[in-house]
């Protein structure tokens, strides 16, 4: 590791350890706890200016290359602390002893991907880069376990070989095998997922003939219901018949023994009384 990051990770690990950072953002604008709960108390924050937090990692790049007299270099990238690919609000770097140039601490979101590139403009004309670091563009990856803070070393070759990645510990890894990994973890992820997914088709699908089930169980049962009902109205109507025909067989069978015409004198008498 170079002594210009050894530096630096020394005097990091020396101060209080951390896993990640978050920062509060109160109208756009970065903010201390303090502020940011003097605005909540105050009730200075409505629905136009909500608490805009996110995770960041702190990171800080270094490249060694020699330039002209007046020429400075650059950062240019995908972000805005970047300059989101305007040279003229590309981050600037600081010269030191042996042609080193390192940034200022910055923050950049985890979870992200972030593609940049050096480049060697005039002091004052930053419009006009002279030259650009060769070979393919800068990928830094991120991850929530790369706080609290990363030190990137470059190459001006861009060769991968000569590009690595410190941790706060001194942990040395390559873009490349970051990148991997990362992939490695996305593609687990989509697995994971994949499978949960799958998961629950089947317990759609279950769930789907369970429902289908249930209406032709009450379907059949509203069925039965029905056809019982339909039963009894047939046997009280049977009944009526019936009580019907035994009225009548029991009128005839008085008539065929007498007892008819007898019934018929005694009311005759009680009526004349």
């Amino acid at each position: 590791m170079d002594a210009e990051i050894l530096d630096a990770v020394d005097d990091k690990s020396s101060g209080k350890k951390s896993n990640g950072v978050s920062i509060a953002k109160v109208n756009g604008s970065s903010s201390s706890s303090e502020a940011t709960f003097r605005s909540l108390r105050d009730g200075a924050l409505d629905d136009d200016n909500m608490i805009d937090t996110v995770q960041v990692v702190t990171v800080r790049f270094q490249i060694k290359m020699e330039v002209g007299f007046g020429d400075v270099m650059r950062i240019c990238g995908s972000h805005e602390s970047m300059g989101e690919w305007d040279v003229a609000n590309a981050l600037l770097l600081n010269w030191s002893e042996g042609n080193v140039w390192t940034s200022e601490e910055i923050e950049l979101p985890v979870d992200g991907i972030y593609i940049y590139k050096y480049c060697v403009a005039p002091a004052s004309n930053p419009n006009a880069p002279s030259s650009w670091q060769s070979g393919n563009n800068q990928v830094l990856s991120l991850s929530p376990e790369d706080g609290p803070i990363l030190y990137v070393k470059d190459s001006w070759s861009g060769n991968p070989n000569e590009t690595a990645v410190f941790s706060a510990e001194g942990v040395k890894q390559s873009k490349d095998e970051r990148l991997v990994e990362r992939v490695r973890k996305q593609d687990e992820t989509v697995k994971r997922q994949t499978g949960e997914i799958k998961v629950l088709r089947t317990e759609l699908k279950t769930s789907k003939m369970q429902v289908k089930a249930l209406r032709e169980e009450a379907r059949l049962s509203a069925n039965v219901r029905i056809a019982l009902k339909d039963q009894l109205n047939a046997e009280k109507k049977r009944n009526l018949v019936f009580e019907e025909q035994v009225g009548a067989w029991k009128k005839r069978f008085m008539q065929i023994t007498g007892n008819g015409d007898k019934e018929d004198k005694k009311s005759s008498k009680q009526e004349s009384r």
